[in-house]
């Protein structure tokens, strides 16, 4: 596998500095699931979390065109991967007292 390096002015923009908290916050849980996922392998939790940062960060209207569509591209695989391993993912109905 290749690894790219951008050159510094390349990699820094005005808005480089200003992405908004909650958009940062679910990116690095996006990212930490991910390497999870590589390291530890898939378990049910895990890929209920993924798909659910993933969905997130796809509609999210601060993450930016290029994440909103890098999520949502990689949303459709990590559901059609979540159905495959586990089945239709079943919400249990939760009880009021």
């Amino acid at each position: 596998m290749a690894i790219y390096r951008f050159p510094p002015s390349a990699a820094r923009t005005p808005a480089a500095g200003d992405i908004d908290a909650e958009v940062g916050r679910a990116l690095a849980r996006t990212l930490h699931l991910l390497s999870q996922a590589a390291m530890d392998g898939v378990c049910r939790g895990r890929m209920r979390n993924l798909v659910g940062h993933l969905a997130c960060l796809a509609e999210h209207p601060a993450a930016g065109d290029a994440v909103r569509e890098a999520c949502g591209a990689l949303l459709t695989r990590w559901r059609a991967a979540q159905l495959e391993h586990f089945g239709e993912e079943r919400r249990e109905a939760v009880r009021e007292h």
